[in-house]
């Protein structure tokens, strides 16, 4: 009896909470949505905006760090103070914007500042965790940054393996077993077995690392020779040595890589190795002088590249029996510039800063709640919600994206441009990137231009970023030769844009993508066939599209509309005037039902609705 009285008092109990939050939120949101009546709705989007975008870094801000950075891998100590400095002035301006966080710890990981980066380190795995979830590109992303921390820094190379089999996981899983990601995440791994002598397992991750970089960027790419580094070495570990010798002596005389300090300085230490272990001390002697005066410049006293090649040329000198040379190497160790250390690195600072696992949570729940609006009080709900969640963590990037694009489809197209180069900022201006997202945040920006009717510089854009995803994946993306085919559409340039399509598909067969992707890209086709007057292939593919995205998805009521116009448009140039009505019903019944009479004022979908009422009179 007690027990069930308890239940009951407990019941109420929450009850009483759940009612009192639900009559609090919509107390807050109803003071948020009526105030300011007296404003437009562009008014009030940019009132509520701006003090939250006056906190976010701009171009410059990142761009002065980001030229820092650069300048401070000639080595300057100066240069790389200041780096320092403007990374964590804007990180304190936007807390928690993980792609800062990731630039300073790699900086302070090259620089050997080891345990501040460590401790950031394990707060981005953390963040990126509880942000994007355990299974995300970004933590695969956190997880490499430990792994090189583990390796490189602390010589812990068991758990740099472990947390780049962790990286390799969540990669292979987010971007396909053949991406250029898995290919990175095998070359780190490899790098960890190594230090541990475990060369005999490398050679099949090589091998596989080396056939999607060659599939991706040709077999005589930079990032190829990279690999082909790795397979020597494994070679040589193997006691393989005339295979290692072959393709150092190829890395040597490649013209591409001439001014590589770096690269020619680990591939003259490793022959020297080779000789070492032949017992030809006299080349040993050569090569590991030349790998020291290669990296000289490079590294100052006292770093790991140095004492490794100092411990060679003392083995060598010692096995050689020639004592006499041992000025040699003081003469070589003389020579090392000597910097200044960095002294002034306040992460305690940072760490304080950053936000907690429960702001993320609480900026993931408001940015769940902004997702639906249809009527004006909703859309300024959603506009409110999205701006809480970026105020809460500034690192929201899906929140800020979202929130665009709303305002994009409002034809709020002066308010959305401050959001949209704040992201383009976030996934362009850093050294660190995830190439998808930089490319999305890219399209978003041609999205804006082209909706303000600058198709032209929309195109120039998408032109530009097509290049780009050529030289990143060795392809564009659909994604992006969509958006090309629509803005081509756009300028009544039907032609072309069917072609981009054709290729958009054959590409998307051809690495076997799900066939319900292709069906995405018909309301661009219907548009470009329609005006090139082939109506009979848009009565049968919009159909064929209706009736099969019907059977996976719920369409949306855009996606729905853009399918139904052409197709009505076809039926009265087919001379079948009461199908033609029917079919415009039912799109503007679609209309009427999901737009709210806010959309119906924004192009493309009030061009549309007068469209097809002139189809029903």
């Amino acid at each position: 009896m007690l027990r069930f009285m308890l239940y009951g008092w407990l019941s109420a109990l929450m009850m009483l909470i759940s009612v009192h939050t639900a009559l609090g939120e919509r107390a807050e949101l109803s003071s948020f949505a009526q105030a300011d009546r007296s404003k437009t709705l562009a008014e009030w989007v940019e009132s509520q905006s701006q003090p939250i975008i006056k906190k976010l870094p701009s171009h410059s801000d990142i761009h002065s760090a980001k030229a820092s950075y650069l300048s401070a891998r000639e080595r300057e100590s100066a240069q790389r103070q200041m780096s320092l400095d403007l990374y964590q002035e804007a990180l304190i301006k936007d807390p928690g914007y993980d792609r800062y966080l990731v630039d300073l710890i790699s900086l302070l990981s090259e620089l050997y500042h080891t345990q501040e980066a460590l401790d950031l380190s394990e707060r981005l795995l953390e963040l990126s965790e509880a942000r994007y979830g355990e299974a995300h590109p970004h933590t695969g992303s956190a997880y490499t940054l430990l792994g090189i921390l583990f390796t490189r820094n602390l010589q812990q190379f068991a758990k740099g393996e472990q947390a780049y089999r962790r990286a390799l996981e969540i990669w292979t899983k987010s971007y396909g077993a053949q991406s250029y990601k898995v290919a990175q995440a095998l070359s780190n791994l490899v790098g960890s077995l190594h230090h541990q002598g475990r060369y005999g397992e490398t050679e099949p991750l090589l091998q596989r690392a080396l056939k999607i970089k060659q599939r991706l960027y040709g077999a005589d790419s930079y990032t190829v020779r990279l690999t082909q580094v790795g397979l020597a070495q494994s070679y040589r570990g193997q006691g393989r040595y005339a295979e290692a010798m072959a393709i150092y002596g190829q890395l040597l005389a490649d013209p591409q890589l001439q001014h590589d300090a770096a690269l020619h300085g680990h591939v003259h230490y490793n022959l020297a190795r080779i000789h070492q272990a032949k017992g030809l001390y006299a080349k040993a002697y050569g090569e590991i002088s030349l790998a020291m005066q290669r990296v000289r410049p490079l590294y100052p006293l006292g770093h790991p590249t140095h004492l490794r090649h100092g411990q060679l040329l003392k083995q060598i000198l010692l096995a050689w029996k020639k004592p006499e040379l041992q000025g040699t190497l003081d003469a070589q160790l003389q020579e090392i510039p000597t910097i200044a250390p960095i002294t002034r690195v306040n992460v305690d600072q940072l760490l304080a800063l950053l936000p907690a696992k429960e702001q993320i949570e609480e900026a993931t729940r408001l940015e769940k709640r902004g997702q639906q609006a249809e009527s004006e009080h909703q859309f300024k709900v959603a506009i409110q919600h999205y701006l809480r969640s970026i105020d809460k963590d500034s690192a929201s990037v899906l929140a800020m994206e979202r929130l665009a694009r709303l305002l994009i489809k409002l034809g709020l197209y002066q308010q959305a441009e401050p959001w949209v180069e704040a992201l383009v900022v976030r996934q362009t201006e850093r050294l660190y990137v995830e190439e998808s997202e930089r490319f999305s945040a890219l399209r978003l920006q041609a999205d804006l231009l082209t909706s303000g009717d600058q198709v032209k510089a929309a195109e120039a854009l998408l032109l530009d970023i097509m290049q780009q995803e050529e030289q990143s994946f060795g392809e564009a993306t659909p994604e992006t030769m969509r958006a090309l085919a629509e803005n081509l559409n756009r300028q009544g340039r039907y032609a072309e844009a069917e072609e981009r399509l054709i290729q958009t598909v054959n590409q998307m067969r051809v690495k076997k993508w799900d066939r319900r992707a292709e069906f995405f890209l018909m309301p661009a086709a219907l548009k470009s066939w329609y005006h090139q007057g082939r109506c009979k292939e848009v009565m049968k593919l919009s159909q064929q599209t209706i009736e099969y995205v019907a059977k996976n998805r719920e369409l949306e009521a855009p996606f729905l509309l853009r399918l139904l116009l052409p197709r009505a448009l076809c039926q009265r140039a087919l001379k079948m005037p009461e199908a033609a009505k029917e079919t415009a019903q039912r799109a503007l019944a679609v209309v009427q039902t999901h737009h709210a009479g806010l959309l119906l004022k924004v192009e493309p979908t009030k061009g549309a609705v007068e469209q097809l009422k002139k189809l029903l009179q």
